[in-house]
């Protein structure tokens, strides 16, 4: 019982070497309750591999455990297994596909096994979201993770010059606009270039 409250107590305070020491001696003596708490110390040590292997005998012991699922995803993150990552990321995704906490990790871990398209359609899906609940900073972030990606994007563009003209961005909507007639000149799609350099004209002349 001492060695199982020392060891809470000094994982919440940061001391994750006594914490580990006074977990090893509870362990040892009995408290399989405290391997999970184990797993979570190893992780804050930076001791990846062990985490790891904790975390897998904890999901064998507790298989609908969703919570030792997220740690194994957290562990793969930071150790770039990236397709373990995908492995329980999907796990996750499947019982919470509605979860917006998840989208995120998931279009990351998918750029990071090689499935780009579906990951750039996620943030488009999550920047279309953020629009109908007029978060627009998170959606030209999930914008900007696009063009990260595809910097010709055009849709992506022409949306973000629509958002900044609602917003009275002039500059910023010329600047959009003056990336998109750049595209569209090195696509040599010459009509598109002419539409834009028609708008870029009528906005040099706004006030």
């Amino acid at each position: 019982k001492h060695y199982g409250k020392l060891s809470q107590v000094a994982f919440d305070a940061g001391q994750y070497e006594e914490a580990k020491g006074a977990l090893e001696a509870a362990i040892a003596a009995g408290r399989t309750d405290l391997k999970l708490l184990f797993a979570k110390t190893l992780m804050a040590l930076k001791k990846s591999a062990e985490a790891k292997a904790q975390f897998e005998a904890l999901q064998k012991e507790n298989p609908e455990d969703e919570s030792i699922v997220e740690q194994l995803l957290a562990v793969s993150e930071e150790m770039k297994d990236w397709n373990a990552a995908y492995a329980h990321i999907n796990a996750l995704v499947q019982k919470h596909p509605d979860d917006p906490r998840l989208q995120p990790r998931l279009a990351r871990t998918l750029l990071q096994v090689g499935k780009r398209p579906e990951a750039m359609q996620i943030y488009l899906n999550l920047a279309n979201i953020a629009l109908k609940e007029n978060k627009v900073d998170a959606a030209f972030s999930y914008f900007d993770s696009i063009l990260a990606l595809e910097p010709d994007n055009t849709d992506v563009l022409k949306k973000k010059a629509e958002i900044y003209l609602k917003q009275n961005k002039k500059q910023e909507v010329i600047d959009t606009y003056k990336k998109l007639q750049n595209i569209y000149t090195q696509k040599k799609m010459v009509e598109e270039a002419k539409k834009i350099g028609l708008v870029l004209t009528r906005l040099a002349g706004l006030k």
